[in-house]
């Protein structure tokens, strides 16, 4: 059933962000916040995002918020991963909504964690499923923006925090 709302909304998919993209909205925040972050903290946060906005955004609520411009790396990602556990489970356990992850949607994203880049014919043969299945779990995926496809073919890992906390479930 579900609320009068979400029976009349449409699903808009939150893709990544181009890398220059990604900086503009880094800058932005940065501007707005008058504080400054090391190009090297600018890096970190779009490599872990995968330039995914909403990943971007939040770690940099918890650098502002946290006054956490001089956490070290590894601290930082920890209490990135911590602080999106419950996005994470909701998108990897909850296949009865539409953008979230299905068994088959897990399949292919754990085939492409291996391979670190695929196609429907590549992942096809890791997931033993059909390629039409395959081609419509990336589509969800690449929805959610935690993989990027690189052409009309291949695709990539995106996020590597939503890569991290789906190998440290797995563990």
């Amino acid at each position: 059933m579900g609320s009068p709302l979400l029976n009349i909304a449409e699903i808009e998919w939150l893709t990544s962000l181009s890398e220059e993209q990604a900086k503009t909205l880094i800058g932005d925040r940065i501007e707005q916040e008058q504080i400054s972050l090391t190009e090297e903290r600018i890096n970190s946060i779009i490599e872990w995002s995968g330039c995914h906005p909403y990943l971007i955004q939040q770690a940099l609520n918890i650098i502002f918020d946290g006054d956490l411009q001089r956490e070290t790396r590894t601290n930082f990602i920890d209490k990135l991963l911590q602080h999106h556990d419950n996005d994470f489970s909701a998108w990897w356990n909850a296949e009865e909504y539409s953008g979230c992850f299905g068994e088959t949607e897990r399949k292919v994203y754990y085939a492409l964690v291996q391979n670190r880049k695929g196609n429907s014919k590549t992942l096809s043969q890791s997931t033993s499923l059909s390629r039409i299945k395959v081609t419509d779990a990336l589509e969800v995926i690449a929805g959610t923006g935690v993989i990027q496809q690189l052409d009309d073919e291949y695709y990539e890992i995106g996020s590597r925090l939503f890569e991290e906390w789906v190998t440290q479930q797995a563990a």
